[in-house]
């Protein structure tokens, strides 16, 4: 069996949605070592159990101090940090904007673009420590073509993904 990311280490963070958790297997049948990175740890338990090269570690990506955890995590108990997948995100209220409220608007900003931010800021050191590696950030097709009405923060915060 071909595997292409043997003794590559990986962080998913959202490994507890579904894209995360396909994202961890296809890892895994690759060969890496997977850091499965989440809020629920129910959930994150279900993910370790896909093999002994997944390893569960809650974390809120929103939250500095979680972030900067989950790469020390890598280098401590791996020695490097290879690939950085970054998949943590929500979707937020659903409504027209005027029904919005700033709070909801701030929780999906702080999810789905400081928690990108805060990942690339505390792996770019590692990865380069490493040689160099790999950073993946997720968007969305809402982030290409806006126009939700109902959804004016998942649009904002997956535009500003892809930059």
């Amino acid at each position: 069996m071909d595997q292409p990311l043997a003794n590559k280490i990986v962080i998913v963070t959202g490994a507890t949605g579904g894209i995360g958790v396909a994202t961890v297997r296809r890892l895994v049948d690759d060969g890496a070592t997977v850091i499965a990175s989440g809020r629920n740890a129910d959930r994150l338990d279900e993910i370790e159990s896909i093999g002994p090269n997944v390893v569960a570690h809650r974390s809120d990506v929103s939250m500095e101090e979680d972030a900067r955890g989950l790469v020390e995590r890598a280098e401590s108990e791996f020695g490097k940090l290879d690939v950085v997948f970054n998949g943590a995100g929500v979707v937020g209220e659903s409504g027209l904007i005027e029904e919005q409220t700033l709070d909801a608007f701030s929780r999906v900003m702080e999810v789905n673009v400081t928690g990108v931010f805060l990942m690339m800021k505390h792996a770019v050191p590692a990865l380069r420590r490493n040689g160099g590696g790999t950073i993946i950030n997720v968007s969305s097709v809402a982030g290409l073509f806006g126009g939700r009405p109902t959804m004016p923060a998942y649009c904002a915060s997956k535009h500003a993904v892809i930059g």
